[in-house]
């Protein structure tokens, strides 16, 4: 008898949801491996967002950049590799990544704007240092292209070093940011440890700061509820607001929880009465590590 790729949590919130019917299709797709298809995806790729856990055990969402080939992909498609580029030292400054060693569990989601293309990866790291990150791979699946916001790289040129900022006085600058963006990334973990990391994106503004707080819509996706499962069962999370035209990334941790039928929400949520409440105890903001930049195209037409 085949058993369920989903874990409690997620299960929970299919029941909760009415959509058990279609998270069991789309789970017939999550593999212990990487797709073979997407293996020449991946190393065509020159971006990866990862989330990891620090010695703390705080969760983290972090975008690390690099040339296209840094990515690559076992013959097995069993293992991931991802080369470390870091020549100002910004990741290596960063808890997002400080601490990191073999046998830790590790998210990755590979990400393409231009076309809309994403593969999400998780499994335990095989080695961990400031050169390299490799993964095994304990699950892995393509997942659908809606609420990505289209760009396209651009030069970036020669970019002045973005100061990092943490506490209540960069705020300000962080608020700014949350009112414009049209793209975050959230990290978080299963009853067993394992990490995820996910995307959400919506018109500019989707995300809300509220008395302290991040509310992020949860549109109507496919039925896997990875991430509000995932907060069923461990409230940590790390979030990850990319500014695509200055090249630079606010990561934020803390605390979330799954909000259901939250009334006066059925245009902010597209009709699903859903979202994540996030409330930050840290927060820094960094450059990438290797100056990149991407142009707005168009956004997603999926978007309420």
């Amino acid at each position: 008898m085949q058993t369920s790729p989903y874990h409690v949590g997620e299960l929970r919130v299919q029941q909760r949801t009415g959509e058990t019917g279609p998270a069991s299709l789309n789970g017939r797709n999550i593999a212990p491996h990487v797709p073979a298809p997407a293996r020449g995806f991946v190393t065509q790729q020159d971006m990866v967002l990862l989330g990891t856990a620090d010695p703390q055990g705080h969760l983290w969402a972090t975008m690390v950049t690099g040339r296209s080939g840094f990515a690559g992909v076992s013959d097995d498609l069993a293992e991931v590799r991802v080369r470390i580029e870091d020549p100002n030292k910004v990741l290596e400054k960063s808890a997002a990544l400080r601490g990191l060693q073999a046998n830790d569990s590790i998210a990755m989601l590979f990400i393409e704007l231009s076309t809309r293309r994403r593969l999400r990866v998780n499994g335990m790291l095989t080695r961990a240092d400031s050169a390299a990150l490799e993964m095994h791979v304990e699950q892995s699946y393509a997942a659908c292209p809606k609420y990505i916001q289209r760009r396209k790289p651009v030069e970036a040129g020669h970019l002045h070093p973005v100061a990092d900022g943490d506490g209540t006085d960069s705020l300000a600058a962080l608020v700014s940011l949350i009112e414009r963006a049209d793209t975050l990334f959230i990290a978080s973990a299963g009853p067993d440890g394992l990490l995820d990391v996910s995307h959400r994106g919506g018109r500019a503004g989707f995300a809300e700061w509220h008395d302290g707080a991040l509310c992020i819509p949860d549109y109507a996706g496919n039925s896997m509820f990875n991430t509000l499962g995932n907060l069923e069962v461990d409230t940590r999370a790390g979030i990850c607001i990319p500014d695509f035209e200055r090249s630079y990334q606010w990561l934020l941790t803390g605390r979330a929880c799954g909000q259901f039928e939250v009334e006066g929400t059925e245009d902010q949520t597209g009709g699903t009465l859903r979202r994540i409440k996030f409330v930050p105890v840290e927060w820094v903001r960094l450059p990438f590590n290797t100056a990149r930049m991407w142009a707005f195209v168009d956004s997603s037409p999926f978007n309420p």
